[in-house]
């Protein structure tokens, strides 16, 4: 990762801590990354993309979770 994309990612973390990383999307869904990803380039997981990762709140993912049921 360039040093301009990891100044961008640090800085978005002191904007929005709320912003969840794919880690975190991850581990809160109980799922993979790949899972999640493939979720995501489906359109079934709204997330917002910044710097290249993708970053969702955790309203985005309790509204993916209430439609899954």
């Amino acid at each position: 990762m360039t040093d301009a994309k990891t100044h961008r990612l640090e800085e978005l973390e002191k904007e929005s801590p709320h912003l969840k990383t794919l880690a975190e999307l991850s581990a809160y869904l109980r799922m993979d990354e790949k899972t999640v990803v493939a979720l995501i380039k489906k359109g079934d997981l709204k997330v917002r993309q910044v710097a290249g990762v993708y970053r969702a709140t955790k309203s985005q993912l309790d509204i993916y979770i209430e439609s899954a049921q």
